[in-house]
């Protein structure tokens, strides 16, 4: 996850910021790698920078919906082999 991470930080610092669908792309790249969750309101402004619409004007049209969704980490599964045992979490290795 860190190099996948650095990776992007260096593709970040390449991208030219007079154009949206560059900063729109490493935004989708960020969602990707890290499994945020964006919800509607940014997946509509990263659709809208990537078909080259100045993010002013999608700020100002859907601001407000912007502010109110939060990014959310992915659900993690738990699952009970049985009842009286703790939850497993079956995104983790053991060691």
């Amino acid at each position: 996850m860190e190099k996948a991470v650095g990776m992007l930080a260096k593709e970040a610092e390449n991208i030219n910021e007079d154009d949206p669908r560059q900063a729109a792309h490493v935004m989708r790249r960020l969602s990707e790698i890290s499994g945020l969750n964006l919800g509607r309101g940014m997946k509509e402004a990263i659709e809208r920078m990537e078909a080259g619409e100045d993010p002013e004007k999608i700020e100002e049209e859907i601001g407000d919906i912007l502010e109110e969704e939060p990014l959310a980490l992915p659900e993690k599964r738990l699952s009970r082999e049985n009842p009286k045992t703790p939850l497993k979490d079956e995104t983790l290795y053991e060691l």
